[in-house]
């Protein structure tokens, strides 16, 4: 997102090989951008359906909050129809979820889906483990 409006006022034609933020997917399409990987939230419908199919009724969702981490929640919606206790975005690169964690606690949930990519993913699961050791 962060360079659609440069490269479309620049002429640039550019070819992405990363994921796609789905807001230039469709009606939002740029016709100097391409992306030739996926949209961002298309890998993240399979979970959505895979919750919805096993049962799940009750499920908690995390991300951070920038364009992938609200694609990833919005792909897994997109699926998913049973109750959405709570949508949380955090900090973007947030070194400590301890609140938010307490907050996934109390809410007991049926289940969790968290997009944390890179180093976030590393802390969030070390810290989710202190938790819930045996989730994992």
């Amino acid at each position: 997102m962060a360079i659609a409006q440069p490269v479309t006022e620049a002429g640039v034609f550019l070819i992405s090989a990363n994921a796609g933020p789905s807001p230039l997917a469709g009606a939002g399409c740029l016709q100097n951008l391409f992306t030739v990987s996926w949209q961002n939230d298309q890998t993240h419908e399979a979970m959505g359906k895979y919750l919805q199919d096993k049962g799940v009724k009750r499920l908690y969702l995390m991300a951070p909050n920038y364009q992938a981490g609200k694609d990833a929640l919005a792909g897994v919606k997109r699926y998913f129809k049973g109750e959405i206790v709570a949508e949380v975005y955090t900090t973007l690169n947030q070194p400590d979820y301890a609140a938010e964690l307490a907050q996934l606690r109390a809410a007991k949930p049926e289940a969790v889906f968290a997009f944390y990519p890179g180093g976030m993913g590393i802390n969030f699961v070390k810290q989710y483990a202190q938790i819930y050791p045996l989730a994992l």
